[in-house]
């Protein structure tokens, strides 16, 4: 039971285990292969920016595109890289996937400088589809690290030395 190295990986970060795949980042671009090794594939140039997401229903992550000075931006696509959709349209400094967790993708939303009237940051979520946008909350801080499940969050506040920290999603249900 030795150390064994899959071929042509050296560099690889952000290895994620998903069914019989292994997805990871390398030279800026998002690969899978099957654990044996095997079905090495490139799945997109566009470099996870802070990290993605993979559910049943594909592959969540945050690209750095430049369009008009606003940089990331939140992509969807199939587990086999294809069919990318863009899910977040609206300017945006900085945006990192956090989490999935029934049918939603959460993700926090940062402004470097004022932008429809806020600066600071967001916690938001929309539909695995990119429909049912909400914002959660609004904060010049939001910091941390966030967990969710059942209707409550789990946090800690950058603001607040660190102290987990947590409270009820009041969010209206969709009809």
């Amino acid at each position: 039971s030795g150390q064994m190295a899959y071929p042509g990986t050296e560099g690889a970060i952000d290895i994620t285990l998903q069914d019989d795949w292994l997805y990871y980042v390398l030279d800026c671009s998002l690969y899978r292969m099957r654990t044996d090794g095997t079905h090495n594939q490139l799945l997109t140039e566009v470099s996870p920016y802070d990290g993605y997401r993979i559910c049943e229903e594909g592959i969540f992550f945050t690209a750095d595109i430049s369009t008009r000075g606003y940089r990331h931006k939140m992509i969807r696509c199939d587990l086999d890289g294809g069919n990318p959709t863009l899910l977040l349209h609206e300017p945006v400094h900085s945006v990192s996937v956090l989490f999935i967790d029934q049918g939603y993708v959460y993700f926090r939303r940062y402004y470097t400088e004022e932008i429809n009237g806020f600066q600071g940051e967001e916690l938001c979520r929309m539909r695995l589809d990119g429909t049912e946008y909400q914002i959660i909350t609004r904060q010049n801080d939001l910091g941390g690290t966030y967990q969710v499940r059942d209707g409550w969050i789990y946090y800690t506040h950058s603001s607040t030395d660190r102290h987990l920290q947590y409270t009820h999603l009041a969010l209206p249900r969709p009809d």
